[in-house]
């Protein structure tokens, strides 16, 4: 019985009880993620009520003139006329299930418009990741084999103008 009874004890001390090793930093990674998704969508939301531009007239050009009952309709439908707090909680209920919204320009819904370019971004992120893994792993045995000499200077200062470029 002793055995039972040290099986169901508190953990030692120093550990404690819970999540430990890889399914707490699992866990630990998602929050983080999640908080940061939200809190960029929070201020997304904070710089487009803070922009002294209209989305309507953003939208219709400077040169469009429609009557007050059709800029009226055309705020409600993008819910531009309750609170950006209540815009806020709406946007993330349909975001959460799975409603995106509808795309301006193509009149789509913007998950299929995400999912269309997805597959060739995808195939350019792969393509991306196989040739420069090829070329970095080449380029990184000759630098190594050939350590301060010049062929080792110059992959390393070819890296390091890479390396400050910036990403556009």
């Amino acid at each position: 019985m002793s055995t039972i009874a040290s099986r169901t004890a508190a953990p030692a001390p120093g550990r404690r009880a819970g999540l430990v090793g890889p399914a707490r930093h699992a866990l630990e990674q998602v929050l983080k993620c999640a908080s940061l998704v939200l809190a960029v969508s929070a201020l997304t939301l904070f710089l487009a009520e803070a922009s002294p531009m209209d989305p309507v007239d953003s939208y219709l050009g400077a040169e469009s003139a429609i009557d007050p009952s059709q800029y009226a309709a055309l705020t409600a439908k993008w819910g531009l006329d309750r609170p950006a707090v209540e815009q806020f909680v709406l946007w993330w209920g349909n975001a959460l299930h799975g409603d995106l919204g509808t795309s301006l320009m193509p009149q789509r819904p913007v998950a299929e418009v995400i999912a269309e370019g997805l597959s060739d971004s995808l195939m350019l992120l792969t393509t991306a990741w196989v040739v420069s893994g090829l070329f970095g792993g080449a380029l990184g045995v000759i630098a190594g084999k050939n350590r301060d000499r010049w062929p080792d200077r110059l992959i390393s200062a070819v890296c390091y103008v890479f390396a400050a470029l910036p990403t556009f």
